[in-house]
Order: C-alpha cells, then sequence, then structure tokens
C-alpha cells in the first residue's frame, strides 16, 4: 500500500525541476508462532533539474533518496543517488551535442533489501555500479531533405537523461 506525488515546473528556457516523493508500507504477518510480525514503510524522494544557461549548455541533476525503516542494525537504511552531467551545444542548429555525464557523484551507490519469505528474514545490502564518468558525443538527425533542425525547447534534453 502506498501513494506518489511529482510535480514537474518549467520556466521558459531557463530551467525545469521536478521533485517527487513515494511511500510505500507493507504489513507482513506470519502463523508460525515463533515470528514477529513486521511492518516497514519505504520513502523515496527524486529531485531532477535542468538549467539552460549560458546559452547552448544544459546543466542537469537527478537525485534519488531512498529510505528503509526496516533494515536490520548494522545495514543502511537510506541510500542518496546523485547523478549530474553538463552538456554544450554545437555545430549548424546545434544539432552536435557534448556531454560529461558523473554516475553516483557521492560514490554511495549500495542497495539494501529485505526479503520476508514463510520461514526466514533475509537482509541483503549490494553494491550496483560503481561511480564512473563518461563523455559521450550526439548528433541531431532528426530532419532529413536539408531542411533546418527545430528549435531548442525547455524539456527537451529530458529525454536524453541518464
Amino acid at each position: 500500500m502506498g501513494g506518489n506525488g511529482n510535480v514537474t515546473y518549467v520556466y521558459k528556457e531557463l530551467f525545469d525541476i521536478a521533485p517527487g516523493y513515494r511511500i510505500n508500507y507493507r504489513k507482513t504477518d506470519y502463523s508460525i508462532s515463533t515470528m514477529r510480525s513486521t511492518d516497514a514503510t519505504v520513502h523515496s524522494g527524486t529531485l531532477s533539474t535542468a538549467l539552460y544557461w549560458p546559452k547552448k549548455f544544459v546543466w542537469e541533476n537527478d537525485i534519488n533518496y531512498s529510505y528503509n525503516t526496516n533494515m536490520a542494525p548494522g545495514y543502511r537504511k537510506d541510500v542518496t543517488l546523485w547523478n549530474m552531467a553538463v552538456s554544450r551545444m554545437f555545430l549548424k542548429n546545434d544539432r552536435g551535442m557534448l556531454k560529461l555525464s558523473v554516475y553516483d557523484l557521492l560514490n554511495r551507490n549500495i542497495s539494501s533489501r529485505r526479503v520476508i519469505q514463510q520461514d526466514y528474514i533475509e537482509d541483503v545490502q549490494t553494491m550496483i555500479v560503481q561511480q564512473y564518468f563518461m563523455l559521450s558525443f550526439t548528433y541531431n538527425i532528426s530532419s532529413f531533405g536539408g531542411g533546418a533542425a527545430p528549435a531548442r525547447k525547455a524539456g527537451s534534453m529530458r529525454q536524453q537523461r541518464f
């Protein structure tokens, strides 16, 4: 059982921001008398931003935070994952884009989860993908036949995000 909410705000062609929140609640009851009933609440928050300034530059951030109330002692209950990128548009009609991205800027990407079965509870903590940097080049071939490329609109970079 749970719910979520997201909002996106775009201001002209200068920036956009999209915060979000999700909550999930789980309750587990056991028929075995030695097993105690458990309940868990998982909170997740997200924040995505894009700043289109100065001209021909795009600064992007994706921050995800998760907090699990039902992890055993010694396991991390919270994880923050922050991805960031800066892009530079160039070539005729801004058809070329050079982008420097960093995945897991804080170098803290650890997955913590709890598995509950009929006769046991297992807590698992694993490192997913370690921090890395990536330089990429994208060429927009969106119009064939020699026509001009469409003008960039606020939010258009979102499709190419992490």
